[in-house]
């Protein structure tokens, strides 16, 4: 079995991944009971500068009222008209 090792890069580029920070890109239908717990897991991470790209697929229940509840600069959120799938929704 093969695994996939990520790689390691040396000091100086990762110094520079740091602080150009990390953008998560996460997208979601009708996740009202779940988005809000995903989000927090993403915002508690230990690195210095991260935002979160939440993509709501159209949903049909709150998941778009939720993640506009939460009052934190680094959540943005993007709203599709109609349900494109995970994959184009990424696409933002």
């Amino acid at each position: 079995m093969t695994y996939f090792e990520p790689p390691n890069p040396p000091e100086s580029m990762r110094s520079e991944l740091v602080e150009s920070g990390v953008s998560v890109v996460m997208t979601a239908y009708n996740a009202e009971s779940t988005i809000s717990a995903a989000i927090d897991s993403i915002l508690t991470q230990t690195l210095p500068s991260i935002e979160v790209l939440v993509a709501d697929d159209a949903s049909t229940d709150r998941t778009a009222d939720v993640v506009a509840a939460i009052q934190d600069s680094r959540v943005r959120l993007f709203r599709n008209a109609t349900n494109l799938g995970a994959g184009a929704s990424r696409d933002l």
